[in-house]
């Protein structure tokens, strides 16, 4: 973490010493306890609603699809509150998170 300032020092660092830095970023993705999700699942207004893939489930409250996580389980999440899922490619199930 840090600032850019703090990033770019590392970096002239690590470059005097003729060594390279490569980032690993996950794109695209927040923690459900994230205050962008949080405030999107409060309702179809919130303006980080769009940040995140919603669906209106299928006849009968199913998912919108049959896709799976990346670590298992389904990636579509039921909201009470606005009655459509969430996609969560990324899920871990066995995380605090969910």
């Amino acid at each position: 973490f840090g600032s850019m300032a703090d990033f770019e020092r590392l970096l002239e660092a690590a470059h005097t010493r003729q060594l390279r830095v490569i980032l690993d970023l996950v794109l695209n993705h927040t923690s459900e306890q994230h205050p962008w999700f949080r405030d999107a699942r409060r309702g179809k207004d919130s303006k980080y609603r769009n940040y995140y893939i919603w669906a209106k489930p299928k006849a009968g409250g199913k998912p919108p699809n049959n896709w799976g996580s990346s670590f298992g389980g389904r990636a579509w999440t039921y909201d009470e509150a606005s009655g459509e899922y969430y996609l969560h490619l990324l899920h871990n199930p066995g995380h605090a998170d969910h």
